[in-house]
């Protein structure tokens, strides 16, 4: 298969293809975290291609890179530390990596967790490509003990859990474009559970992780109960809860999201709903918006725009011009049909 074809199928983004290797280490550092490349091979050109996408806060990345190179990064200060790690898939090719005391080799359908902060040095024979997932550590860290001791370690993904964990990673790369709001929100943890299961030793469970999940879905039944008050806020749940606003906001960054952020995506995905509703085509979007809890329209129109990427209005337009005309040409027609019947029955 040529480069052309396969940065197609990957699904790599055209305008970062055929990067040099300078280029390259450039694109590595910012998706990963900051790596010092060195050319292995004097004969053959180097390509490479490196794309992205989020996942609400994971972040998804794939590179791709044709010949040998080896790589090095230093420890990163207390001043310079960004608390991520990298979950890496290795798809094709080998890589040896050594982090925290440890050298392993990554063949094709290995998986391998590195330390974004720690020393590292990388060393990749041949064509190579990878499917990696940067996320927090701080929040790997409030569901398993003893995360540390997963870094630096390699697992064949061929079976088990780490079969599933490899499965996963591929198939939300593939589909990530198509994913709705409530799936982008929720896999991530599914990913986040399944790294614990695969790198981290049995027992290393954190003992409150399980008391979050279930608060953590209380505050969000509790929060779409409300949705439509504008007075709604942390005091009045966390009182409805019996929990405290300083455990709530802790239960919401466990989830990834803090409460405010919980509420007003729950908003924006209601008046989106309502935006497409033919049954609420004579609805006006102010009434929507403050139907659903917004007090000011413009706000409301801003956090939209953020959102989804298009205005309330340019959205509803988009979404039920279509079944506008459609219900005209189908009453049309129907009108026509039934003036042809009665004429022949004259």
């Amino acid at each position: 298969m040529s480069e052309g074809a396969l940065f197609a199928r990957e699904g790599f983004d055209q305008t970062m293809a055929r990067l040099s290797l300078a280029e390259y280490e450039a694109a590595i550092s910012e998706e990963y975290a900051p790596l010092c490349l060195e050319s292995g091979d004097a004969v053959l050109p180097f390509h490479s291609a490196v794309s992205s996408r989020p996942l609400g806060w994971m972040q998804l990345s794939k590179a791709y890179a044709s010949s040998s190179f080896a790589g090095h990064r230093k420890s990163r200060s207390r001043s310079e530390r960004s608390d991520d790690l990298v979950l890496t898939l290795v798809e094709e090719g080998r890589v040896t990596v050594t982090q925290h005391g440890r050298s392993t080799e990554c063949v094709a359908d290995t998986l391998f967790l590195q330390d974004c902060d720690s020393a590292m040095e990388a060393v990749q024979d041949g064509a190579t490509g990878v499917l990696a997932f940067k996320m927090p550590k701080s929040i790997l860290r409030t569901q398993f003990k003893n995360v540390d001791i997963g870094f630096g370690r390699a697992v064949k993904a061929s079976d088990g859990c780490a079969g599933i964990l490899r499965d996963l990673m591929v198939s939300i790369w593939r589909n990530c474009s198509s994913l709705q709001a409530d799936e982008i929100r929720r896999l991530p943890s599914s990913v986040l559970n399944l790294v614990g299961l695969v790198f981290l030793s049995e027992g290393s469970v954190s003992s409150h992780s399980s008391a979050m999940a279930v608060h953590f879905e209380r505050i969000e039944q509790a929060i779409l109960l409300r949705i439509a008050d504008p007075e709604l806020s942390p005091a009045k749940i966390a009182s409805e809860l019996g929990i405290s606003k300083s455990y709530l906001f802790a239960v919401a960054n466990w989830g990834g999201r803090t409460f405010r952020r919980m509420v007003m995506e729950h908003r924006l995905d209601r008046c989106q709903q309502a935006l497409c509703d033919p049954g609420e085509a004579d609805r006006s979007i102010t009434d929507i918006a403050l139907g659903w809890g917004f007090q000011n329209v413009s706000h409301f129109s801003r956090c939209f725009v953020d959102r989804f990427g298009i205005s309330p209005s340019a959205f509803r337009k988009q979404e039920l011009q279509p079944l506008i005309q459609k219900q005209l040409l189908d009453f049309q027609g129907y009108k026509f049909t039934t003036h042809q019947e009665v004429h022949s029955c004259q």
